[in-house]
């Protein structure tokens, strides 16, 4: 993943800086796809987490994975709902 002085590397070589941002995108879903797949992966995937309203991230991860990746339409509190659905369940 792209460390700080990297990127400031990167910048004073002139290095657009969408370049750069893409370069870190790719970075990231590289390593969310290394993971992912290490741990069984099944499809189809959704992306879930503040991180997938990053289009450059997500559409990095649907590249590395060869294929799409479902994002509900605010990702960034999946986790919040299910675990209140968790805790209505247990309540019964």
């Amino acid at each position: 993943v792209f460390a700080e002085s990297e990127v400031i590397s990167h910048v004073s070589q002139g290095i657009p800086k969408e370049q750069i941002l893409a370069g870190i995108c790719d970075a990231v879903a590289s390593r969310v796809a290394a993971l992912a797949e290490r741990t069984g992966l099944e499809y189809p995937v959704v992306f879930t987490g503040g991180v997938a309203r990053n289009q450059g991230v997500a559409q990095a991860l649907s590249r590395h994975l060869g294929e799409e990746v479902m994002i509900p339409p605010d990702p960034q509190i999946t986790a919040a709902l299910g675990a209140a659905l968790f805790a209505v369940e247990q309540g019964k």
